[in-house]
């Protein structure tokens, strides 16, 4: 079971009912809690047939997610936004801070996602890729976001190298002594 996020740590014995009841959920966390409603990032296991009351079942992913839908909803009291993988997950949680980079003028696009190294490669757009703060967007921004909602990320980088302004003027010479 892997719960990162502060907010899971609520969840955990709801979420241990899940994994225990239904044999098919490989992983299982909480991304954020609403008002009204729960995100959940969620993993299945390859599809092969799985226990259900003493029976062994063969489901489709979609038959497996709908069981997990009612299962945790009723589990939680609250309606459910079920994130299937990695990549949903990193595009939910930059959908966060997209109004904050938007007004700056700019915006992040996910280059590369590798859940089992815990990296994501992200380029900044627009006026924050030449940005002089494009560097504490990246750490203050965009990692701290999606390292406090997703559990396993491990490294954000750019797909940029780090761009020195340029500013039009020419340094004079040092000096020789």
């Amino acid at each position: 079971m892997l719960i990162g996020t502060n907010i899971g740590q609520d969840y955990t014995d709801k979420i241990s009912k899940i994994q225990n009841e239904l044999d098919f959920v490989d992983r299982i966390y909480v991304i954020e809690e609403k008002n009204d409603e729960i995100v959940l990032a969620v993993r299945i296991k390859p599809s092969k047939s799985y226990r259900n009351h003493n029976e062994s079942v063969v489901l489709d992913e979609d038959e497996e997610l709908n069981i997990l839908k009612s299962k945790a909803e009723s589990i939680f009291g609250k309606k459910l936004v079920i994130l299937k993988s990695a990549i949903e997950e990193v595009n939910y949680v930059l959908n966060k801070i997209s109004d904050y980079l938007k007004s700056h003028g700019g915006s992040v696009k996910v280059k590369e996602v590798n859940e089992e190294k815990g990296e994501v490669i992200v380029s900044l757009q627009g006026a924050c890729a030449l940005c002089p703060s494009a560097i504490a967007t990246m750490k203050a921004g965009i990692r701290r976001t999606l390292s406090r909602y997703i559990p396993w990320i491990k490294k954000v980088e750019s797909a940029e190298k780090p761009v020195e302004p340029n500013f039009n003027f020419k340094l004079a010479p040092k000096p020789q002594k």
